[in-house]
């Protein structure tokens, strides 16, 4: 029997024991459980070692027991040992069928506890001085094949001490941080010196020695100086980028795409520059670039991104739930798509050619008269004008036109139009004509939306330039976390008030208050905007009922000749209803195009409502939480009758 397992294991017998298991040098201490959990009494303690001498763990018992005393199902492992190492960085590599955990010097490397076919799996350990290091594996075999491997090789030493964080050559350039994951998180497994990004990896790693060839992330850092001028930024990349000038993200495409270029103009007064880009690789082929070119003088302050009038939100299934995979800003509502994804670079499984939706909200900028609505869509589509519902044909269908005639009073007119995919062929567009006049030239196209960060790959126009003025946070402002993929920002901290931007898992915000019920926070995103995002989807740590409360920061306060503030509001959503009461069964009489001040006379009863008086005269009740108020709404005067 001990002849069988030298043949396949390939290691000798050379002592037994049921002694407490201590870790000795050439070989491993090895102890056996007839469970998956090492539970309980073991069954045999043993001294085991590689007839080679081999230091590393190599064991394939196929179908066999790995001792007589042992089940070949259902059992249980823990080998320990030994060994002398010099400094470096050190990459461990465990095969294993079922689960295996590893442990170096106490601390856990490697934690894949489940049930597997033969799969390898990589951790990492920097080595301070030359020493001996303690290795533990657990192991555990569920049925049929049973593998437990273990092997280590320094990637890269030192010819000093490390510090016990990442050892790192000398930076002269690009600052190159590389995981073994999508999302740029956790201790980098490579830090290196690129001298360019300009990366075609193909199908292969860009460090075969210590990073993986699909699923890897990337992070680069660099400040340079350039002279002051107008510069054109350009990333090339498969899959995912994002990029960010003196702390600003100006492109911003964290989607799975074929090689595709986006760009974003920066003004730059001239000194130096700092740049971030980062980079993740899903499946297939790796390819990374970043180049940028003076194209102008620095010219005056351009203000933000714009990009399109219509605020695209793309959800990968035909109900419009959840978070959006992605948002993008388009020129018109007027897209083809056949059975083409609707982005033709993002071939993400999150969002396939069938089974999708889009909701678009934008505004109108109309002179009174009769307009004619069109949709033509291949399936479902709904149509909202001035917050009214006009055309409802939320149904699987070939591709029809529907018409809705409305009465516009003139001025802003919200726009929403949803629509879905079923399946095969699809199509969404939007047109409007006036029928009792001429068109204005520009459509009646508000000034476009505000793009939160780079063009999206929609084949519209280059951006305006981004300017860049100085960012002005508190020093001792705290920092949290995004943990969702996507999350919207809003203009207030509810769920009603419009969205003014998105961030992304692990973007890092400053916080500069909270909402009185601890449930929102006022942030500054990275373009130096404000905004409020939900406490479900943040990391924060500290103590969020210590921060100061800030009810509206962003309402102006008037003072009269008597030292009185005047009660002010500014609407925070475009989804706002004026009524005649402060009730929702209250008639409506309209709606305030989102950033309207007006002046509060007073509240409900209950708070929940405030009385204001219309830019166009005369006087309306607004929710609470449509508007932000300027004092506290328990300050005002009761007048509901």
């Amino acid at each position: 029997m001990i002849v069988r397992l030298t043949a396949f294991v390939s290691f000798l017998l050379i002592a037994s024991t049921l002694a407490s298991p201590t870790a000795a040098a050439g070989g491993w201490q090895a102890t056996y459980w007839n469970n998956t959990d090492l539970d309980g009494d073991a069954v045999l303690q043993i001294f085991e070692t590689d007839q080679n001498l081999n230091p590393e763990l190599d064991r394939n018992w196929g179908n066999w027991r790995p001792w007589p005393q042992v089940e070949k199902d259902f059992f249980s492992a823990r080998w320990e040992r030994t060994v002398n190492l010099q400094p470096g960085r050190y990459r461990f590599s465990a095969t294993a069928d079922d689960g295996i955990r590893v442990w170096v010097n106490g601390q856990m490397i490697i934690d894949e506890w489940f049930n597997q076919v033969v799969a390898t799996h990589r951790g990492y350990y920097d080595v301070t001085t030359q020493s001996d290091v303690s290795i533990k594996v657990e192991y555990y075999e569920y049925q049929h094949d049973a593998i437990a491997k273990l092997t280590w090789d320094r990637i890269y030493g030192s010819d000093s001490a490390l510090t016990g964080q990442v050892y790192e050559p000398p930076i002269t350039a690009w600052r190159g941080e590389y995981y073994n994951n999508r999302i740029v998180a956790g201790i980098p497994a490579l830090v290196r010196d690129d001298a360019e990004i300009n990366f075609n990896w193909g199908l292969d790693s860009p460090a075969i020695e210590a990073i993986n060839a699909e699923g890897f992330s990337v992070r680069w850092t660099r400040t340079i100086n350039l002279p002051a001028g107008l510069y054109r930024f350009t990333t090339n990349t498969d899959d995912g980028v994002r990029l960010y000038i003196n702390n600003r993200k100006v492109i911003d495409v964290w989607v799975n795409q074929t090689l595709y270029a986006h760009t974003a103009d920066v003004n730059h007064t001239g000194g130096p520059i700092a740049i971030k880009m980062e980079y993740y690789d899903a499946l297939g082929l790796a390819e990374a670039h970043l180049s940028w070119e003076k194209i102008g003088a620095a010219g005056p302050a351009a203000g933000p991104t714009q990009l399109g009038n219509w605020r695209g939100e793309y959800y990968a299934n035909t109900v419009l739930a959840a978070t959006p995979a992605f948002v993008q800003y388009d020129a018109d509502i007027d897209f083809n798509w056949g059975l083409e994804s609707p982005i033709p670079t993002y071939d993400s499984a999150e969002l396939v050619q069938d089974g999708f939706s889009v909701r678009w909200t934008g505004n109108l900028n109309l002179p009174a008269g009769q307009y004619q609505f069109i949709t033509s869509t291949d399936d479902g589509v709904r149509l909202w004008v001035n917050n009214r519902i006009v055309i409802d044909k939320w149904r699987d269908q070939a591709e029809l036109a529907f018409n809705a005639t409305v009465d516009l009073p003139g001025g802003l007119v919200p726009i929403k139009m949803e629509y879905y995919n079923a399946e095969h062929i699809a199509r969404a567009k939007l047109s409007w004509a006036r029928l009792d006049g001429p068109l204005p030239a520009d459509r009646g196209l508000a000034p476009p939306v505000v793009q939160p960060s780079s063009s999206a790959g929609t084949g519209t126009a280059a951006p305006a330039p981004i300017d860049l003025p100085p960012i002005t946070i508190p020093a001792n402002a705290p920092v949290i976390t995004v943990t969702e993929t996507t999350l919207n920002v809003r203009a207030a901290g509810n769920m009603l008030s419009d969205v003014v931007g998105t961030v992304s898992r692990n973007d890092e915000l400053p916080v500069l208050g909270r909402n009185e019920f601890n449930t929102w926070l006022q942030i500054v995103l990275p373009d130096n905007r404000l905004g409020w995002v939900s406490i479900l989807y943040i990391n924060a740590p500290f103590d969020i009922a210590e921060l100061e409360v800030v009810n509206n920061p962003t309402t102006a306060v008037e003072v009269d000749a008597s030292g009185n503030i005047t009660p002010t509001a500014v609407v925070n959503s475009s989804l706002n209803q004026l009524r005649t009461g402060p009730n929702m069964m209250a008639p409506q009489n309209g709606s305030l195009p989102r950033n309207t001040t007006v002046t509060v006379i007073g509240r409900s009863q209950y708070n929940t409502w405030v009385l204001v008086n219309l830019p166009s005269g005369g006087t309306s009740w607004i929710s609470t939480l449509y508007v932000d108020i300027n004092v506290p709404v328990t300050s005002l005067d009761n007048v509901e009758n």
